[in-house]
């Protein structure tokens, strides 16, 4: 199967429609990503919080903070794609091609 509209009787899969006309764009810039953050670190600041107690001990000083951060949804983000929906069509996907195979 080359494209998602050659499943035998597919329901119209529009996340992922978005995703084959993007496909060659997002490819690049996965790769782009995948490198950025394995030779660089990806941070965000967090401003320190005080206890649920109400007193003055900190959970956190303020300070900057390495975060992880997930290529997939940040793609399909970018390209305006529900990652979401995105995933739940991909399982009703399976499903028809369980239900096809028998």
């Amino acid at each position: 199967m080359s494209s998602i509209s050659e499943l035998e009787n597919a329901p119209e899969y529009p996340e992922h429609e978005k995703l084959d006309k993007v496909k060659d764009k997002s490819q690049d810039l996965g790769f782009f990503l995948d490198w950025l953050m394995n030779d660089y670190t990806l941070c965000i600041w967090i401003e320190s919080k005080n206890s649920i107690f109400g007193d003055d001990e900190i959970y956190e000083p303020s300070g900057y903070y390495s975060c992880k951060v997930d290529i997939e949804k940040i793609l399909a983000n970018y390209f305006g794609i529900d990652y979401d929906k995105l995933m739940d069509e991909k399982e009703q996907m399976f499903k028809q091609l369980r239900a096809q195979m028998g």
